[in-house]
């Protein structure tokens, strides 16, 4: 949100603390609930978390004539998310897309990089507004799904867990899962100042912490980030309609 007026940036936070709160008063209520079922229900609930809400990540990443970094970064994403869980069992995103602005003299590169990742969809602009007509109906095709985003100049190089990504934001309180923060981020580029990490810092899985962005500076007050973000489809269809400033969200990207 880096740029954004101040009263736009208020209006996106307090949509989606709105919705998250909504969802508090519903997960108590569901709570309530649950007490009363029985425990064959609850088993056939747990069986079925393939395909249920936020139980499954997919990555869209976004490039622009940049072929070679648009490589690297996809070999290096699919390495080091590729993994298995302590039970052996594999994991990784669900899919991966990629949202392309390709100039003509760049898509012979494009189709190279296209043909090494045959799992991976392209998607790409031919005409204005298709940038956000793809990025709209990848969204609204995975509002229940958590979508990762990357941006083609990104580079990984150790193993993350896709898993402990999912588990992390099953906690409704939890809006977003930062792959590029680590408590020695103490500098923000963008800003060319000091980021000071929050001192509240609580260790929330295997190699995850939890903290209040607003007890931090740089970029750990930086709730929405395309560079390695993971959010809630519908928290990311919220934030989109509050940045257009209309439900219309396609005028926020031509």
């Amino acid at each position: 949100m880096e740029g954004l007026p101040i009263d736009v940036r208020l209006r996106i936070l307090g949509n989606v603390l709105k919705h998250q709160q909504n969802d508090l008063k519903n997960q108590g209520s569901s709570l309530k609930d649950s007490s009363q079922r029985s425990k064959s229900r609850e088993k056939d609930a747990e069986q079925k978390s393939e395909g249920s809400a936020n139980e499954r990540a997919v990555c869209v990443v976004m490039s622009k004539d940049r072929a070679f970094q648009l490589q690297e970064c996809l070999r290096s994403l699919i390495i080091f998310s590729s993994t298995t869980t302590e039970k052996g069992k594999p994991q990784g995103f669900h899919s991966i897309y990629v949202l392309c602005h390709v100039r003509e003299r760049f898509k012979k590169s494009y189709e190279r990089v296209r043909d090494r990742f045959p799992s991976v969809k392209f998607l790409y602009d031919t005409k204005p507004g298709d940038f956000s007509t793809n990025l709209l109906s990848l969204v609204q095709r995975h509002s229940n799904d958590l979508i990762c985003f990357v941006v083609d100049d990104m580079v990984f190089f150790r193993e993350f867990s896709v898993e402990e990504i999912v588990e992390s934001l099953r906690n409704p309180k939890v809006l977003g899962y930062q792959l590029g923060l680590h408590p020695n981020v103490k500098y923000c580029h963008p800003r060319d100042a000091k980021s000071i990490p929050p001192t509240n810092m609580e260790k929330c899985g295997k190699e995850s912490v939890c903290f209040r962005r607003i007890l931090g500076t740089g970029d750990w007050n930086y709730p929405w980030n395309l560079c390695g973000g993971t959010y809630r489809g519908k928290h990311v269809i919220l934030i989109l309609n509050s940045i257009s400033g209309t439900d219309n969200t396609k005028k926020a990207f031509e």
